[in-house]
């Protein structure tokens, strides 16, 4: 799953499933390199969780 694919799920249904939180963890890990496009999008989930439109 990628962060493109989480980001636009979540925003749909409004929340974070458990499995998109391990996907996300498992991209954002510290031995891992995201693409530009992968930043984007993990600007774009962070950004809505913190305005409160993904939970």
């Amino acid at each position: 799953m990628t962060l493109k694919i989480i980001f636009q799920n979540a925003q749909k249904t409004g929340h974070l499933t458990n499995n998109m939180k391990t996907a996300i963890e498992n991209l954002c890990a510290p031995e891992t390199q995201l693409s530009c496009e992968e930043y984007v999008y993990l600007d774009l989930l962070m950004g809505a969780i913190f305005a409160g439109e993904i939970h």
